[in-house]
């Protein structure tokens, strides 16, 4: 199952360009990249990412995150009849600090997925389905609660980020939902008042109160 938007969101911080689950991937060969962040992860199989000189086998319960414009492909691996994957891709103003925040130089590969991310783009996949305004609204907290989710592997590990070991990721989704509605009458750029102020908020762990 797969959903991608043809008309691109410039209101919100993060936002969704297309996701899927259960899908039979074919391979795939960017010698430019993709124009947007590109988190992949096996559900079946395994295939192999190849990116930097490097060929990654993403096997279940494994995921890559990609940024925009880094060259790569992937195709299931050889003895491999078939590939199921998962996936999300996305943009926004913000989306570039929050992965900078993971560590993540031109991609990251996150082995031993607990459940609650192999299963989340499934779990909320029909909170994608539409693109109101509220929906854009929560579908961008959900983008951020599953970046969040990705940080918090790195601090059951005791692999804080490197950038800042000190901050966390630790806004909750409620108030993210505040941020939003103040970002809404603003054409988002991050150079805005609001996404600094969003920015500032989210890696200060301080509260609104």
């Amino acid at each position: 199952m797969r959903i991608a938007f043809s008309n691109l969101n410039d209101t919100m911080p993060i936002s969704c360009e297309s996701i899927g689950y259960h899908w039979r991937q074919y391979p795939i060969y960017r010698p430019n990249g993709y124009r947007f962040f590109h988190w992949l992860q096996t559900e079946s199989s395994s295939g192999t990412v190849k990116i930097d000189g490097q060929q990654i086998h993403l096997l279940p319960n494994s995921g890559i995150l990609i940024r925009h414009t880094v060259p790569h492909s992937y195709s299931a691996d050889s003895d491999a009849k078939e590939w199921d994957t998962a996936y999300i891709t996305f943009y926004g103003p913000l989306a570039n600090y929050l992965v900078n925040y993971l560590d993540v130089e031109d991609y990251r590969v996150f082995e031993d997925l607990p459940e609650n991310i192999t299963n989340f783009i499934q779990s909320n996949y029909r909170a994608f389905i539409n693109n109101t305004i509220a929906d854009q609204a929560n579908q961008s907290v959900l983008i951020y609660r599953y970046l969040l989710l990705l940080h918090q592997m790195d601090i059951v590990h005791g692999q804080q980020s490197k950038s800042d070991p000190i901050r966390s990721l630790t806004v909750s989704p409620a108030f993210w939902k505040v941020i939003i509605n103040l970002t809404l009458p603003i054409k988002a750029s991050v150079t805005s008042p609001a996404c600094r102020f969003l920015t500032r908020r989210i890696f200060s762990g301080k509260n609104t109160a």
